[in-house]
């Protein structure tokens, strides 16, 4: 279910990419809680307002430059 969820966020979204849109994944952030996030990176100069803060319920992280996974929590 969960991959089909960010399907459906790239199908929607991923337009974007031309501008810089770069969608990391969806990451387990908390995993007794089962709490996931969409984790998108972009460069400075794009404009975030053009992405949700959430989708299907699953909240939008957004991060302008380039993320390390391991740091995410």
């Amino acid at each position: 279910m969960s991959q089909s969820v960010l399907k459906r966020f790239t199908s929607k979204y991923g337009h974007l990419k031309k501008q810089g849109l770069k969608i990391d994944g969806l990451i387990e952030i908390d995993f007794d809680r089962g709490i996931n996030v969409i984790s998108v990176s972009f460069p400075v100069e794009f404009d975030s307002q053009l992405l949700p803060e959430k989708f299907e319920g699953i909240v939008v992280r957004k991060h302008s430059g380039e993320i390390n996974l391991n740091q995410i929590s």
